[in-house]
């Protein structure tokens, strides 16, 4: 399944010459969002709240039956994906549960510690991984969810392993929730996202002054709801504001610098 996917380039470009800013805070001081992933076609989302989590972006299945999510919180080791796709076959959470098992017992990694747990509407397999060639050990929980003919797989892990890393995936996965009447297309490519990378595929081709305009379009739309993760929006601001500087109107690039500071 996962050769489906179609890359999703983010054209994020370097700071050409200039140190980073200290870390931004939101426009309006609020926490991020959940993150939210769709089925390309439904007309609900999957949200869950990964506070400190840096998103890699969606992977759309080109005939339009799947997509996934990455994100990854470098500091502690933790990455999450998620994969939503037309189920398999007919059942509940734990024969996607099954399923999945089958297969994984397949890979090249021993397995230790395995449990199956459910709860209210999820299925989950908790399990350790000694992966080839390196002497850690990486904990690992799966937990499968079925909703509208749709399969879920949301995979946690943790390299490497310690205590407390099961605690952090349960509190992880209390707060996955659907939220229905929404199109796939806003969630899996927010506006304010594709304004963004509009704007910065023109910034790496070096035409700043045409980039001025998507990166406009795209704060407004953030001012407004915030949409992109804590690092996508720094970027934002980093790069609006050098867009205006190395174009000559410093008085705005000062403008954009001193709100994303504040």
């Amino acid at each position: 399944m996962l050769s489906t996917f179609l890359s999703l380039a983010l054209a994020i470009a370097p700071l050409a010459g200039r140190p980073r800013q200290e870390a931004a805070k939101p426009p309006d001081a609020k926490p991020s969002r959940p993150f939210r992933i769709a089925h390309p076609k439904k007309n609900w989302a999957l949200e869950i709240e990964i506070p400190g989590f840096i998103g890699s972006g969606v992977l759309t299945a080109r005939d339009g039956t799947s997509v996934k999510m990455e994100a990854s919180k470098k500091a502690s080791g933790a990455i999450i994906s998620m994969f939503v796709f037309d189920a398999v076959m007919p059942g509940d959470e734990k024969v996607s549960r099954d399923y999945h098992w089958e297969r994984l017992q397949k890979a090249p990694v021993k397995f230790t510690d395995v449990k199956m747990t459910e709860r209210h509407d999820m299925a989950m397999n908790w399990r350790s991984a000694e992966l080839p060639g390196f002497k850690v050990k990486q904990r690992n929980v799966n937990a499968y969810l079925v909703h509208d003919g749709v399969w879920i797989d949301i995979h946690l892990s943790k390299t490497p392993a310690a205590d407390g890393d099961d605690a952090m995936f349960e509190a992880i996965l209390k707060t996955v929730r659907f939220r229905e009447g929404i199109d796939p297309k806003v969630v899996n490519y927010p506006p304010s996202f594709v304004l963004f990378q509009q704007g910065s595929r023109l910034f790496t081709k070096k035409d700043y002054k045409a980039a001025i305009e998507p990166y406009r379009r795209s704060l407004e739309l953030e001012q407004k709801e915030r949409v992109l993760d804590d690092l996508y929006w720094r970027v934002l601001i980093d790069n609006f504001g050098m867009c205006y500087g190395i174009t000559g109107d410093l008085e705005k690039a000062k403008a954009v610098f001193e709100y994303g500071v504040s």
